[in-house]
């Protein structure tokens, strides 16, 4: 829904923190820092964070740990690949 967002945080070696929020246009969009009071927030591991951006395991071989919206959070990560 218009105005939802999500706060990742990657712990670890090569740590980093954004975030991205549902715009008007009813379309995901970065956003420069993680925002404060997300619908959803992630964290996980960079061993995790790379085998689901690089699609190698599904999403039951990693352990995030998910705060907020469950069903918004599930669906980001088995949506998590950016390679094809």
């Amino acid at each position: 829904a218009v105005g939802d967002s999500i706060a990742i945080s990657i712990t670890g070696p090569g740590a980093l923190n954004y975030g991205a929020i549902v715009n008007e246009q009813v379309r995901g969009e970065f956003l420069v820092t993680s925002p404060q009071t997300p619908t959803v927030s992630i964290k996980m591991s960079t061993h995790d964070w790379y085998l689901l951006i690089c699609a190698r395991d599904g999403r039951d071989q990693v352990t995030p740990l998910i705060h907020g919206d469950q069903d918004l959070g599930s669906r980001v990560l088995e949506n998590f690949a950016i390679t094809p």
